[in-house]
């Protein structure tokens, strides 16, 4: 009945590897780039699924093709802003 462990529970210490020194950085302002193409995306899903919706009325994945060709075009004009960006 109130028998104690004799475990003190110590265990072998281990050495942590030290991380390598980060030698590059994310260009500037990329959190613009980002923040527009979320943006350009989300208007791009709206407006392909509304497109989809009126023109394909059949219901046959059309609708969920034109909101992925909207993402499509959003990510395409977010590289494109960034490529010119980066030139000048």
């Amino acid at each position: 009945m109130g028998e104690e462990s004799t475990d003190s529970g110590n265990k072998p210490a281990t050495s942590t590897p030290s991380l390598p020194d980060i030698t590059w950085k994310l260009p500037d302002n990329i959190e613009d780039h980002i923040e527009k193409g979320i943006l350009k995306a989300g208007v791009g899903i709206v407006a392909g699924a509304a497109m989809g919706a009126l023109f394909f009325k059949s219901g046959k994945g059309y609708v969920g093709a034109m909101a992925l060709a909207g993402v499509g075009v959003a990510i395409g004009s977010t590289v494109e802003r960034a490529r010119n960006e980066k030139r000048d």
